[in-house]
């Protein structure tokens, strides 16, 4: 993703951080204490797998792979609505392995909005500039709790 929109640069904020999310909790001990950046409904971070988020031998399981993604494009709604989201559809298409001790970089975007729902693509991206997995999802936002 690039920084800049029709010759704009972006002006990323941190995302707030929920104490018990898996994702983003900075006092979850398996989770994967991630911060997120956010900028005209744009999300993104960086993430160095671990070997304990694998599944095979230094693969990283899909799963925490499309959890990841799920958490970025659902930010980047958040940065329109700034409300809850909750997922409603998530599809993932896995085209390379990621690999653990590898830094990837998440990216992801809302792509459409309307009422209380919204769209977001993302995608994660090795070193090489290489999309290794891709998704599209579907949220649906409401009051904070």
């Amino acid at each position: 993703m690039n920084d800049s929109k029709k010759g704009r640069i972006f002006e990323w904020k941190t995302a707030p951080r929920y104490d018990t999310c898996f994702v983003c909790g900075k006092k979850n001990a398996c989770g994967l204490n991630l911060s997120f950046e956010t900028a005209e409904g744009r999300a993104k971070t960086l993430w160095t797998p671990r070997e304990d988020h694998c599944g095979y031998k230094g693969v990283v399981h899909g799963g925490i792979a499309a959890t990841l993604l799920d958490e970025a494009m659902g930010w980047a709604g958040w940065q329109t609505y700034h409300l809850n989201f909750f997922t409603v559809e998530l599809k993932v298409r896995y085209k390379k392995p990621l690999m653990a001790g590898v830094q990837y970089a998440v990216e992801a975007e809302m792509t459409h909005g309307r009422g209380k729902f919204y769209m977001a693509a993302g995608r994660i991206i090795g070193p090489e500039g290489e999309v290794y997995v891709e998704g599209e999802a579907k949220y649906f936002v409401r009051e904070n709790l």
